[in-house]
């Protein structure tokens, strides 16, 4: 059992361990909340297309606002073309708040 310091000294902020918490969650498990097909680590290349969209303000949305940070990861649904990005290690599978691509 660990005691309160170690506990703590494990969760002091600005420290990342080496696996994050989405390498430990297969993906045959993540589905689209909108169509319920299973998800896919997004391909480098997207990302980098999708990014280059971000930059010159071209991209929005489904909600239809405006997208202003760029991503460093996400998963699509390759059928409907859905992007859900991967923010601080969490991926947002809000439908609204996700891209076509």
């Amino acid at each position: 059992m660990r005691s309160r310091l170690s506990t703590a000294k494990a969760l002091t902020p600005g420290k990342k361990t080496q696996t994050s918490v989405m390498d430990k969650i297969p993906t045959e498990i993540l589905l689209c909340p909108k169509s319920k097909r299973p998800l896919q680590d997004a391909p480098e290349e997207l990302l980098k297309r999708i990014n280059k969209e971000i930059e010159q303000s071209r991209l929005n949305n489904i909600a239809g606002e405006p997208v202003n940070q760029p991503f460093t990861a996400g998963y699509i649904e390759s059928v409907d073309k859905i992007f859900y990005p991967i923010i601080d290690d969490i991926p947002v599978l809000i439908y609204e708040l996700a891209c076509r691509y």
